[in-house]
């Protein structure tokens, strides 16, 4: 009878752990710490509070009072007050604006200035992973976590975003994240609920455009080494590794 898989998985692992026990027990936790990178299908990078990913300037990525939409898996368990997954600005008092979740466990797009509505509380500080989406479209910005539309209001704010964009921190002395972060994208236009869901992928995650398109940058941070993280939309914004993120392999 032929081996499945999972059987497949356990003699490979088994024989690796023997070959690694003669080198004594730290061959055994290089094993575990292998093993934990290769169960699912979405790659990551993994953020400390002190690493960044970060992209170049450019008007495409200049969102001014126009659509947009971003959209990114992140994990953590983290208890820090706030966590910012991505900011585009180069300290915590300058302008730019900032995505991050609040210490009351809301999601927030805030861009200096100007207000913008806030998430309903979710637990996502439970080391699952799980999906974020601000979109803008006129002047009303929607959130989504998990497919689900959790906050929605006026945001009439001019992003003033000339800065970088840094993915795993806020600019200087601000709050940075704690945990790993997947499959970034950035939309010049609003998705819709449909197309959330498309990016949510059942749980399983969108690992490409939109069929509507309109992406101007995305990173699926499947590097295993070097200084860059690839911009697979061709547009050319490709990311520089600050302090090199660990990746994590598939989730």
């Amino acid at each position: 009878m032929p081996l499945t898989k999972s059987q497949v998985t356990v003699i490979v692992g088994l024989a690796v752990l023997g070959l690694l026990g003669l080198v004594g027990g730290a061959g055994f936790i290089f094993f575990m710490l292998y093993k934990t990178r290769t169960n699912g299908s979405l790659t990551a990078f993994h953020f400390d509070l002190s690493n960044r990913v970060q992209i170049q300037n450019h008007p495409q990525l200049q969102f001014g009072t126009g659509p947009f939409t971003i959209s990114f898996w992140f994990r953590t368990t983290s208890t820090q007050r706030y966590l910012t997954m991505i900011s585009k600005r180069d300290n915590s008092m300058s302008d730019g604006w900032v995505v991050h979740g609040q210490e009351n466990n809301t999601f927030l797009f805030y861009t200096a200035g100007c207000s913008s509505p806030v998430s309903t509380p979710q637990q996502f500080r439970d080391g699952l992973w799980h999906h974020l989406a601000f979109t803008r479209t006129g002047t009303v910005m929607n959130i989504f976590y998990d497919s689900r539309l959790v906050g929605s209001g006026p945001d009439p704010c001019n992003h003033n975003d000339k800065h970088a964009v840094r993915i795993g921190m806020d600019g200087d002395k601000g709050w940075h994240f704690d945990g790993e972060l997947a499959e970034i994208h950035f939309y010049n236009r609003g998705l819709s609920p449909a197309e959330i869901a498309e990016e949510w992928n059942n749980g399983k995650g969108l690992k490409k455009a939109v069929a509507g398109g309109g992406l101007v940058a995305g990173y699926h941070f499947a590097e295993q080494n070097g200084d860059a993280a690839t911009d697979f939309s061709g547009n050319g914004h490709q990311g520089t590794l600050i302090r090199s993120p660990v990746p994590i392999g598939e989730r």
